[in-house]
């Protein structure tokens, strides 16, 4: 249970630090995926170095290459394929982990640092915005405190600190997944989504239209039915 409020709190307090990050910098999104990615990497490595060539989880690469070309297209509909795919990809990808669990243990730090360091060499794509946003950063205002200005610039504390929430909160995930089902895990996750959806409405002033009222109430019905359900079987 201590897990699990752990991954709705950091995550829900992560996600409306992001949007306020954003608000703050809007195009922050790629500079703080990879440098969490690169955090979780270098804190892995840190922790067990053998990590690197002593896996207890394999990483096996496909033989065959994938050859595929970048489009930088903001078309609306666009997205919404991509976004589309990556729900699908997203839930197979929580049962290739349950799978993966039952065949190697329960090693979730492990799988944890595998997952996001295999994907550092793709945001050499990315390299522009990446050091755009390093240099906007590093020439924002210097944080002052009680009129004491800091070393450090105020956005990259603010980062900062949604890197800590964010390792707690990815750390947990992982923790769960490696305890529970995939379906336990993706319905604590989407009370995760319902949460930020209220606290962004209610904290940013966002839109709050009869679509999302349909969906959050289709997510907190279904969310309760499923763990009243639960509940009732284990009595």
């Amino acid at each position: 249970m201590e897990t699990v409020l752990l991954t709705l709190s950091t995550c829900t307090g992560c996600q409306l630090a992001i949007e306020g990050l954003n608000r703050l910098h809007s195009d922050s999104m790629v500079l703080f995926t990879f440098t969490t990615a690169t955090t979780i990497t270098i804190t892995g490595i840190i922790k067990r170095p053998s990590v690197i060539y002593d896996r207890r989880i394999p990483i096996k690469l496909p033989s065959n290459k994938l050859q595929y070309g970048c489009a930088y297209d903001s078309l609306f509909y666009f997205g919404i394929v991509l976004m589309t795919l990556c729900l699908f990809l997203s839930s197979y990808m929580g049962i290739f982990q349950e799978d993966l669990f039952k065949t190697y243990g329960r090693h979730s730090d492990e799988v944890m640092w595998g997952m996001n360091a295999i994907t550092l060499p793709m945001y050499i794509m990315y390299h522009e915005s990446i050091s755009n946003a390093f240099m906007d950063y590093c020439n924002s205002n210097s944080l002052a405190v009680l009129g004491i200005k800091l070393p450090i610039t105020e956005l990259w504390a603010v980062l900062l600190g949604i890197l800590v929430l964010q390792y707690t909160c990815i750390k947990n995930v992982y923790k769960l997944n490696s305890k529970m089902n995939s379906l336990n895990l993706t319905m604590i996750l989407t009370l995760r989504k319902f949460l930020n959806l209220l606290l962004s409405v209610l904290i940013f002033k966002n839109q709050f239209n009869y679509i999302n009222f349909i969906g959050a109430t289709m997510v907190f019905i279904g969310t309760y039915l499923f763990y009243s359900e639960k509940r009732a079987k284990t009595e």
